[in-house]
């Protein structure tokens, strides 16, 4: 006899068989209005008033409003030389060909998780976690320094 995996035992949550290998059977009652195609944007000086605001509103509702605002360092970074110095501490193929403007690309440098996308040919925007942020800046500068450079891409 086959025993039927789908039945449920007798008090379990419906939710106990979420998985994120299986297709999403329940969905929420609501949707957030801050995520999602059109969601607003909000300025950064009204964070605390807009955290205190969805707070007041989410009131008896299960709920988690947190400001992730500052988790993140972020380095413009600019000249001829940028897919050349970013080259020596990742592993990620960044010809134009493999990096055109515009795409992102998720890899690591001195082992440490960055992401980055070039603006324009000359301009590249990186990104890593704030507690890595002063070591990736001290990187940067000294992977940059004159006398250093590679001249590949």
């Amino acid at each position: 006899m086959k025993r039927n995996s789908n039945k449920k035992k007798p008090g379990q949550s419906n939710f106990a068989k979420l998985s994120i290998f299986q297709p999403q059977k329940y969905k929420f009652k609501k949707k957030c209005p801050l995520s999602g195609k059109g969601a607003p944007i909000i300025d950064y000086k009204n964070v605390s008033k807009t955290i205190s605001n969805l707070n007041s509103s989410l009131s008896g509702t299960h709920n988690l409003v947190v400001d992730v605002s500052d988790a993140r360092s972020v380095f413009s970074l600019n000249g001829g030389a940028v897919r050349d110095v970013l080259s020596k501490g990742s592993p990620a193929d960044l010809s134009v060909d493999a990096l055109p403007i515009g795409e992102v690309r998720r890899t690591r440098i001195a082992q440490l998780a960055v992401a980055f996308w070039f603006t324009d040919e000359l301009n590249c925007q990186l990104i890593c976690f704030r507690s890595v942020g002063g070591y990736i800046m001290e990187w940067l500068k000294n992977a940059s320094e004159d006398g250093s450079e590679v001249n590949f891409h």
